[in-house]
């Protein structure tokens, strides 16, 4: 069985790939990283030359580490172990910030690594009172509107007079949002089977709707905005692209997220304050415990068989 872990940033990268090592349950067989001189990113770059050495001091005591280095389009890392005497990959993806640069990354590692399921770890925005920060969620389904779609109604007063007058239980009128070009991806049988079990499993996972945008939620009328139009409880910047290209292959998406911020003018202060605690939050989760859940239910409940 072959898992594709998407990370978006070389936090959640190093968070997982530590976690993985104070594990014993994984062996680390493989590392493979950019060439030097194909790497723009100087962070990093520094950052995962740091984390293979790292591994080479503890190679003795722990596991074998091979570090190859190739130009590719994506660093990444291939994990190796055995569940269930059954042999399992997880390659640890770090695709950067961003819709373009999640799509491209995710259709880079189904085309080179044919994975099984596709699941993507990282921080998110709560727009939902009830979503505080470091509490994990898990969507039933995701939405996206373009920034230009999105942006005509955001930025247009009548609109947002109209959105911050409503109450809670009162409906967004059609006539505001009759040209928002709303795309929304729900979960198919496969995603229906591991969400039911992590929710059944995991009580301090909740379910959501995640609004994926590609601008800062970084005020309140945003925040308002997305959690009437698109009814939203989260907002991120890749969820819906990664889902999105998943299926375009019709491989099953599982997605992860945990909340960093509150979505408001202290998003960027809240996101670099809490980021390292709730990243190993849930890099812990899902390396104890949902991991070997969604081998479980792939090797006995799915058997395999992919019907979408």
């Amino acid at each position: 069985m072959r898992i594709l872990v998407i990370l978006a940033t070389i936090d959640e990268y190093n968070m997982l790939i530590s976690t993985i090592k104070n594990n014993s349950f994984f062996k680390v067989t493989s590392i493979y990283t950019k060439s030097k001189d194909s790497l723009n990113d100087s962070k990093a770059n520094d950052s995962l030359n740091l984390s293979n050495q790292q591994k080479f001091k503890s190679n003795s005591l722990s596991y074998k580490t091979r570090v190859v280095e190739e130009k590719t389009f994506f660093n990444f890392s291939e994990i190796k172990y055995n569940y269930l005497d059954k042999e399992i990959y997880m390659i640890a993806l770090y695709s950067n910030f961003g819709m373009l640069n999640a799509s491209c990354a995710t259709i880079f590692g189904l085309e080179r690594f044919y994975p099984d399921i596709v699941i993507n770890l990282g921080a998110a925005g709560s727009l939902n009172k009830n979503f505080n920060i470091g509490d994990i969620v898990t969507p039933f389904r995701v939405f996206y509107s373009t920034y230009q779609d999105t942006a005509s109604l955001l930025f247009d007063p009548d609109f947002i007079k109209k959105i911050t007058s409503l109450s809670p239980d009162q409906p967004v009128e059609s006539q505001f949002i009759q040209n928002l070009n709303r795309k929304s991806l729900g979960l198919n049988n496969i995603e229906k089977k591991l969400y039911k079990n992590i929710l059944k499993n995991y009580p301090q996972i909740h379910k959501c709707i995640i609004s994926t945008q590609d601008f800062n939620v970084d005020s309140n009328e945003k925040k308002k905005f997305l959690k009437r139009v698109f009814e939203a409880d989260v907002v991120d910047w890749e969820s819906y692209a990664i889902k999105y290209s998943s299926n375009k292959y019709k491989t099953p998406c599982l997605i992860l997220r945990v909340i960093t911020d509150l979505a408001d003018e202290n998003f960027e202060d809240d996101y670099k304050t809490n980021l390292e605690t709730v990243l190993k939050k849930i890099s812990e989760i899902f390396v104890n415990s949902i991991v070997s859940d969604v081998c479980k239910i792939y090797f006995s409940d799915i058997n395999c068989s992919r019907k979408i």
